[in-house]
């Protein structure tokens, strides 16, 4: 009997310890921002270290180490260089919003996810103890580029940070990014009408995802980002967004109310989908006699602008940017001008 408890113990001490020499498995996460990351695809296999921190949002330790880890996060690049921080959640009641407002408490840059994100899956190695015992949150592991683990980095306070700094150097990983001088990124912005006439003077914004941190862009010039962190703060992701609210009454004419009309009385259709919205200048999703009275009080100078429409319409009035060193990319807004039905 004592002999096959010995061989358990042997054995199981020893698959512990094959599994800690493993690889660690793959997977992908979505952080709070709905952002998806592959721990190889989009950083291992790139030559990153990725530094695991394992929290959750009410852990009081977890929140008090928040801005030391947001500093070392910063020392090692802030994920422009080869090292990228990871922080997720052991609770699957931690959902976006939960996460997004720990991050904003502490003013962390790096992706973090939760319940929502399918964190504790990809946890699921570290918490069943299969690279080394778990003790709890806060908990860092590094991954190598070679997919070993270090975990768990002991310590706490300074000499946790220690550990963790010296755990990522140990995979070679150096913070810089190879280019210390990349080529920009630039862009070349316009927008134009149904009728591929230029749009004047839009509002174009450099903007985060969720649109809380925003940035004045002028098109008349292209834009070049050589270091977005730096450039534009706290945008991660950056989207171009456009609108244009002024000249309400630029390019509407009588003749736009004579197309409207035979619509209206079933004699020429508008079939564009563009157009359409351009005719609905009351914005209730119909063209009526009310679109028509909307547009004649903007001719007659009555009203500057319409009761529930902009000026101009950009169904896709979002871009997502994609920052590529040394390319000049291409970007048009297409818009139609309300109450333009035939571009004169």
């Amino acid at each position: 009997m004592r002999k096959s408890i010995l061989s358990f113990i042997i054995l199981s001490f020893l698959g512990i310890s094959v599994l800690n020499g493993q690889a660690y498995p793959d997977f992908t996460i979505t952080d709070s921002e709905g952002i998806q990351h592959t721990l190889y695809e989009d950083y291992l296999d790139q030559g990153k270290t990725v530094l695991i921190k394992v929290f959750f949002v009410n852990c009081p330790p977890c929140n008090a180490v928040a801005p030391d880890i947001q500093e070392l996060y910063v020392q090692w690049g802030e994920g422009q260089a080869d090292v990228q921080f990871i922080e997720l959640s052991t609770r699957a009641s931690d959902d976006n919003a939960d996460v997004n407002g720990y991050k904003n408490r502490h003013g962390l840059t790096f992706p973090g996810a939760g319940g929502e994100g399918d964190a504790i899956d990809a946890l699921g190695p570290l918490l069943s103890g299969a690279y080394g015992q778990f003790f709890g949150t806060p908990s860092f592991a590094v991954i190598a580029p070679d997919g070993t683990v270090d975990h768990p980095i002991g310590g706490s306070g300074a000499s946790r940070l220690q550990a963790i700094n010296d755990a990522i150097e140990a995979t070679g990983a150096t913070g810089q990014t190879g280019n210390n001088n990349p080529e920009p990124s630039e862009f070349i912005i316009t927008a134009t009408d149904f009728f591929d006439n230029m749009i004047n003077n839009p509002i174009v914004t450099l903007e985060s995802q969720d649109g809380s941190t925003s940035y004045p862009i002028d098109i008349s010039n292209p834009l070049t980002i050589n270091d977005l962190a730096t450039e534009y703060p706290e945008i991660t992701t950056p989207y171009l967004r456009i609108e244009k609210l002024d000249q309400a009454n630029d390019k509407v004419s009588a003749i736009d109310l004579f197309a409207i009309t035979k619509h209206i009385l079933g004699k020429e259709l508008i079939t564009s989908n563009l157009l359409i919205l351009a005719a609905d200048a009351n914005g209730d999703n119909s063209i009526t006699a009310l679109d028509l009275f909307a547009l004649q009080r903007l001719i007659l100078g009555k009203d500057s602008e319409l009761p529930n429409q902009p000026s101009y319409i950009f169904p896709n009035n979002e871009v997502e940017l994609n920052l590529i060193p040394g390319q000049t990319q291409q970007i048009n807004f297409e818009g139609i001008k309300t109450g333009d039905i035939n571009g004169f």
